[in-house]
């Protein structure tokens, strides 16, 4: 995570900012709820599902080229696998904070939605349900994105990621669900 801030910052300040109009930049309020589905394996056991959610405030810079920059701090909850499987995997609950960069297709759909995609890299410190583990992982994510401009200082923003997390003690974990964002500003 230490090189992501210094390639962040550059990007802004070398990149983006001295190609558009500077007043043209809109700053945005992001609330974002998210629910899905984790996908696990441990060695040495069966697959198993986790369901969960995601809350998660933060900030969105948009330019007029259509390149959003954001970042966030949100908390998440991974409920517990179901017994049916056979295998239980304990839920976790954990606090984090987020990187993403995207672009939004700058001309509307029958003048109603933009289409867009977004890369992220999350940092998230979590804790097992019923017991003082806590641990740290980084995970990266992929989300095509839909923007509804409500009016001149609201948008939906409607997204699906695909979110890879590395984790050692795990052979895969995969989350994949459905995120809602009110966007004010």
């Amino acid at each position: 995570m230490k090189r992501v801030y210094p390639i962040v910052a550059h990007l802004i300040i070398f990149v983006i900012l001295p190609v558009c109009d500077v007043h043209a930049l809109e700053i945005k309020e992001n609330f974002n709820f998210y629910a899905g589905f984790d996908f696990i394996k441990k060695p040495g056991f069966a697959a198993s599902y986790q369901p969960g959610y995601r809350v998660a405030k933060g900030i969105e810079l948009f330019t007029e080229m259509g390149v959003i920059l954001g970042t966030s701090g949100f908390f998440l909850q991974a409920n517990t696998s179901p017994s049916n499987i056979g295998v239980i995997y304990r839920g976790c609950s954990a606090v984090g904070g987020e990187l993403y960069a995207g672009y939004i297709y700058p001309r509307a759909l029958f003048n109603l939605v933009q289409m867009g995609a977004a890369v992220s890299v999350r940092g998230e410190y979590a804790r097992y349900f019923q017991t003082d583990l806590l641990f740290f992982y980084l995970s990266a994510a992929v989300t095509p994105i839909l923007l509804f401009q409500l009016d001149e200082m609201t948008a939906l923003k409607i997204g699906i990621p695909v979110s890879y997390c590395f984790r050692q003690e795990l052979s895969y974990h995969i989350r994949i669900g459905a995120g809602v964002a009110f966007l004010i500003g």
